[in-house]
């Protein structure tokens, strides 16, 4: 077996954090290397430099199958090998990391899962799993060089092998039809979404449910609309409804807002509604790019990003301000909490997740932000819904001891201009994460993070100094723990006591030039593109900016440095 290589990275804190380091041991995130960042064809053995960004989207879903728990990850990839200058990249390829008590092992690497014709084969991956280890996949493609993207949907397994080739789900195939998300809502059914352009613009809902390997179209209903760039954000309960949330409005950026409705999964309905972020042309105000998550009690966390419509006319880049709010649907009204302002490292294309956190595991919406620009660090920031002392309801963002950086390098769009349908322009990446993922290592002797319940998983991508394209990682941030959490300073290396790492059977991180390339030839290692060793520091001491405020509360802090850790991670109250 391959050596699969774990990094520990370690977390940016305030220096009033690391006075605090007597009263609380310091933590660390794993890092796994997913897909070297190489992008493009190989064609009469020269690597097209402008075909596709390397690694973009990548979406992840906790899945427990045989008693195994697993992560699953599903990318847009450019690293298509093909000789033919015909072959398209941007493939989605699969990638499952079995999560052992001594460790993560990789138990599928870089499987392709499309391969399609269009300039867009393969783009907005989204997945959900039910308890039975059936992964559904949503993804929007121009198949056969088709005119108009629609919306496909397969099942995958948790080696990432199809088991449901994947068919159109979407009704209007003379409409760009595609940006889909998906939920998993219990009893073998799933709320899926997608969004759909033309005359009837419209943020559409759709119902698939698996019985034995057949996946069924339950229902396709136009839920937010008019919407001219309605791509769906949805959670689902356990109770057979689901939040759906989308932009609102016929122009770019819509003149609406985001809307959210609270459906009845098994047949689409409709049982309540809100603008829960109004825009407000006249004041150049507008409200789009929405992500949900699940609180406790009845609560949800909708964020939208607030633009300033400064790109709406020359196809460019406006100003953003993410915005959260805390709603509790019902089947009568969705009633809107409270409202924090700028909650994250970057405003730009931030999205969240939910998840338990900290001791005792209250449930803590994460947001995730990356810098449009590509240089800078992954930023995950946790805020916790409560009461006040005065009884007021409001979002706590505690900027010191819970913010973490989830990896070296961070793209949220920049890749994505450059190889973009319209190059300098159009393009971005789309980031999600996931909470409560179960650690097998969990009070284990010698397990892994023995003393970390959960984890959150944060797929993003990132380039590494010398490459031309991003790389994909997927970073394991500690979420329910025993001990308090707040992320470690910078550190020398060689200062860290060795800790609970994987073990040396379990296979190598893409790239490893020690490892043989994959048997499979659609999927080769390229190491010679594959940048420095990911071991070497990335000499980047960056600040970064963050303001915070709510009803309540304000402030801004700078974050400051980034150490590195090789293999290694501080073994917590282990004795």
């Amino acid at each position: 077996m391959k050596t699969q290589r774990i990094f520990a990275v370690i977390g940016l804190a305030s220096f009033g954090l690391l006075t605090q380091a007597s009263h609380a041991e310091a933590a660390s995130s794993a890092v796994i290397k997913m897909a070297p960042g190489i992008g493009g064809q190989t064609v009469n053995g020269t690597r097209k430099k402008n075909a596709g960004p390397g690694q973009e989207q990548g979406v992840a879903i906790a899945v427990k199958d045989a008693g195994k728990q697993y992560i699953v990850t599903v990318f847009m990839s450019s690293n298509i090998p093909g000789q033919n200058p015909n072959d398209n990249v941007n493939q989605l390829k699969c990638s499952s990391v079995e999560l052992t008590p001594t460790g993560p092992v990789t138990r599928a690497d870089q499987v392709q899962i499309t391969d399609n014709r269009g300039d867009r084969p393969g783009n907005h991956p989204a997945i959900a799993a039910d308890e039975a280890g059936h992964i559904v996949y949503l993804y929007g493609a121009n198949k056969n060089n088709a005119t108009n993207v629609s919306t496909y949907a397969g099942v995958l397994n948790t080696m990432c092998q199809v088991t449901t080739p994947d068919e159109r789900i979407s009704s209007n195939n003379n409409n760009n039809e595609g940006a889909p998300d998906v939920a998993y809502a219990g009893g073998g059914v799933f709320q899926g979404g997608y969004y759909s352009n033309g005359n009837n613009s419209a943020a559409r809902a759709v119902g698939l449910k698996i019985t034995g390997s057949t996946l069924t179209r339950l229902y396709d209903k136009a839920i937010v609309a008019p919407s001219n760039i309605g791509r769906p954000a949805i959670v689902a309960t356990a109770g057979d409804r689901s939040l759906f949330c989308a932009a609102k409005g016929n122009n770019r950026p819509p003149e609406v807002g985001v809307e959210c409705h609270w459906l009845e999964v098994t047949t689409g309905t409709s049982m309540s509604k809100s603008l829960v972020a109004a825009s407000n042309p006249a004041q150049n105000i507008y409200y789009n790019q929405p992500s949900v998550a699940m609180l406790d009690n009845g609560n949800f966390v909708v964020q939208s990003q607030m633009s300033n419509g400064g790109g709406k006319n020359n196809n460019n880049k406006g100003s953003n301000t993410a915005h959260m709010y805390v709603v509790t649907p019902s089947d009568t009204s969705i009633a809107k909490m409270s409202e924090t302002i700028g909650a994250t490292a970057y405003q730009n294309h931030s999205s969240l997740c939910a998840g338990a956190y900290g001791v005792g595991g209250k449930r803590h919406a994460a947001v995730l932000g990356m810098p449009s620009s590509g240089n800078g660090q992954p930023v995950l920031q946790m805020a916790s819904y409560s009461a006040d002392a005065a009884g007021a309801d409001k979002m706590a963002v505690d900027i010191q001891a819970n913010k973490w950086i989830v990896g070296w390098y961070g793209d949220a769009g920049m890749m994505a201009n450059i190889y973009g349908q319209n190059p300098g322009q159009q393009g971005r990446n789309f980031m999600k994460c996931i909470g409560d993922v179960p650690n097998p290592g969990y009070h284990v002797m010698g397990g892994f993070m023995a003393d970390v319940e959960t984890f959150f998983a944060v797929p993003h991508e990132g380039r590494i100094n010398g490459d031309m394209k991003n790389a994909e990682w997927l970073t394991l941030v500690p979420g329910k723990s025993d001990n308090a959490l707040p992320p470690e300073g910078p550190k020398d290396p060689g200062s860290i006591p060795p800790g609970n790492v994987a073990p040396s059977d379990s296979p190598a991180a893409p790239g490893n030039p020690n490892a043989p390339n994959p048997a499979n030839p659609a999927n080769p290692t390229n190491p010679a593109a594959d940048g420095p060793g990911l071991g070497q520091p990335a000499g980047c001491a960056c600040s970064v900016p963050s303001t915070s405020t709510s009803s309540n509360t304000g402030g801004a802090v700078a974050l400051l440095g980034l150490g590195i850790v090789l293999a290694a991670r501080r073994r917590r109250g282990e004795g």
